[in-house]
């Protein structure tokens, strides 16, 4: 595993961005944090920022992909 430590490790702003999803993304992190650069998932410079740039990034769009599912469930039981 790598020795870089994430800057939002430990900040409240995760749990608040994350909710109850934070446990399980935890996991993620530790496992993208330790196979993610020497598997080419990420780059070097992205493991200490693995909260920000690939899990905050991801989670800002559910709301968008919550919406768009929603649009085409209704268009189906409507069509």
């Amino acid at each position: 595993m790598s020795d870089v430590n994430d800057e939002l490790d430990g900040s409240p702003i995760l749990e608040e961005v994350i909710g109850d999803a934070l446990g399980k993304l935890k996991v993620f992190h530790v496992k993208l944090a330790a196979e993610g650069e020497p598997r080419g998932l990420i780059g070097p410079r992205d493991v200490g920022i693995i909260w920000e740039r690939h899990i905050l990034n991801s989670a800002a769009i559910v709301p968008f992909i919550r919406e768009a599912t929603a649009k085409t469930i209704r268009r189906t039981n409507t069509g």
